[in-house]
């Protein structure tokens, strides 16, 4: 079996895919520089493994598949282009239409071999006509958005949409289904990608155990967190960058450490109801519900269930609209350190709620 990182420390996704067989989603994060992307489309590369390359944007698309030249050569932005400096190979992105494309191997002059499809989540509704049957993994790298970018809030669905435009019930036909790899660096837990499968709560707990890997065999669900490569950390440590902009900002410890240290899980803790009064109700991200409880001027936001005060049901937006005016109760609790949340999730709804 292949090993986990390369001798130089690189990250192998081989070993976790070969590793557990029957996942159908991987989800991989780690900080810059640790082989997420490269090592995953070479893996795809060395198993003749057709994939459909997602990005965000229909600009990030066409970057991709743009190209120039100068003094120095032939400039891409295509993801394998480190690939071919170091293998000696040839591989293209080209532009079928707007937010829409493919990548070919062209390193034998006579043969032009596809290796993939590169898609575009917000035009998802363009290429559900489209046949991706040749395909055999969904990769949508960077995932996770940075911080400040602006994001569909379907980003979620679109990428469930996209799935099944490619995967066309290829199980239920007796085919082996489409594989999802999801890559990202570490910025954020509360991200459309965690909500939509139900993840925030279980990585954070990962974080908080320290665990690195984590298969949910009943969901088919397979994460890996690179934080356990401590050699490659303190040698990537050195680079004059993390020095620059110091190592403890929230930068280096997201980019360096794996840390997702744009968040603040300070106030997630579990305790006893006891001496808490029941206040109101919250339905959230399609029907997931918390229960706030006030004791003196803190607030809890708990999973424990009760039925006083009212419902705010955010999956409407006569809910949403109402519930606005309760968030900046919280909002200005949580800034007196008088908000504790049993779930990072419930926290962080409340935090991001727009």
């Amino acid at each position: 079996m292949m090993d986990l990182y390369t001798k130089e420390g690189y990250y192998q996704i081989g070993h976790d895919i070969e590793s557990y067989p029957d996942a159908v989603a991987f989800f991989v994060i780690g900080g810059r520089g640790t082989g997420k992307t490269y090592g995953t489309l070479k893996y795809m590369l060395d198993k003749d493994s057709p994939i459909v390359y997602v990005k965000r944007t229909k600009d990030d698309v066409d970057l991709i598949c743009a190209s120039g030249s100068d003094e120095g050569g032939m400039i891409q932005f295509n993801p394998y282009e480190q690939i071919n400096r170091d293998y000696d190979r040839q591989i293209i992105a080209d532009s079928i239409k707007k937010g829409f494309g493919a990548f070919y191997d062209c390193t034998d002059p006579d043969q032009k071999k596809f290796i993939g499809y590169i898609t575009a989540l917000s035009a998802v509704a363009n290429v559900k006509g489209f046949e991706m049957q040749r395909a055999s993994w969904q990769i949508f790298d960077e995932f996770i958005p940075l911080k400040g970018q602006r994001i569909s809030k379907s980003e979620g669905t679109n990428t469930l949409d996209l799935y099944e435009t490619v995967n066309r019930s290829r199980d239920v036909r007796g085919a082996d289904p489409l594989r999802m790899i999801f890559l990202a660096n570490s910025t954020s837990l509360n991200n459309q990608i965690f909500e939509v499968f139900d993840l925030i709560d279980i990585v954070q707990q990962m974080k908080t155990d320290g665990k690195s890997a984590l298969y949910l065999p009943d969901r088919f669900i397979f994460i890996r967190l690179l934080d356990d490569n401590e050699e490659f950390q303190r040698r990537r440590a050195r680079s004059k960058i993390f020095a620059a902009v110091g190592k403890d900002s929230s930068w280096s410890r997201s980019a360096l450490a794996n840390e997702f240290a744009f968040d603040d899980d300070s106030m997630i803790e579990k305790h006893s109801l006891s001496g808490w009064r029941a206040d109101y109700r919250v339905k959230f991200n399609d029907g997931k519900m918390f229960y706030v409880y006030r004791r003196g001027p803190k607030y809890y936001l708990s999973s424990a269930a009760h039925t006083a005060g009212r419902l705010y049901d955010c999956d409407t937006d006569g809910g949403k609209q109402a519930f606005r005016e309760k968030v900046i109760d919280l909002r200005w609790a949580n800034a007196d350190d008088d908000l504790t949340s049993e779930k990072f999730s419930f926290y962080a709804y409340v935090r991001d709620f727009k």
